[in-house]
């Protein structure tokens, strides 16, 4: 048996947080990677830690971006006789831009941070992996994590489809609640081996 891989991160919470080939029990072990990640996002003092940890816990389905103010109606815009109502739409535009700059930036250094906390060995895995291409040159931490999840669940490995199907309902329906794991543990358990069959 080989020795489990440990990042070489900053802060000591995060090395062994981190993501490797599938085996069985590793959806355990990426539940507790990714709580500890989104622990270190919360405690890193970046500006939009709500969003970055959306990415890694999976709440959201696209990439979050900061919306703009709505452009004031015409006969607002020609009834402000001073050009208050513009002045003030297009400096709360620019600090919208900004903070959209801002977030795209953190979202690229989620992207590489999650890249980190890969093993070699899942890193292969990944490229090879259909369509990762794309989520690669995009550094979309959100299509990254996903590929992620499947991996370290371990129905990638297997190339035939209908096997790796019922490895995934297997290890499903084999899982359950072992003594001393709270009901919560638990859930979040299921619900990773839950959402690689489905």
């Amino acid at each position: 048996m080989r020795k489990g891989f440990v990042s070489n991160h900053d802060d000591e919470s995060m090395r062994k947080a981190t993501f490797d080939v599938g085996q069985l029990g590793d959806a355990t072990q990426y539940v507790k990677s990714m709580e500890t990640f989104v622990g270190f996002i919360g405690r890193s003092g970046r500006n939009h830690t709500e969003e970055l940890r959306s990415i890694l816990i999976g709440d959201i389905d696209v990439l979050p971006t900061i919306k703009g103010p709505d452009k004031p109606e015409a006969d607002v815009l020609k009834a402000d006789e001073y050009g208050l109502e513009k002045a003030i739409y297009l400096e709360d535009r620019k600090s919208a831009i900004r903070k959209n700059e801002k977030l795209k930036l953190e979202i690229g250094q989620l992207y590489d941070e999650l890249w980190d906390q890969c093993s070699v060995e899942l890193k292969a895995n990944l490229k090879g992996d259909s369509g990762f291409s794309v989520i690669e040159t995009a550094r979309d931490p959100l299509g990254l994590r996903k590929h992620i999840k499947r991996a370290c669940c371990g129905f990638e490995a297997h190339k035939m489809k209908y096997y790796a199907l019922s490895q995934a309902v297997k290890k499903l329906t084999m899982f359950y609640q072992r003594p001393g794991m709270s009901n919560e543990e638990y859930k979040r358990q299921f619900d990773a081996l839950w959402d690689t069959v489905i």
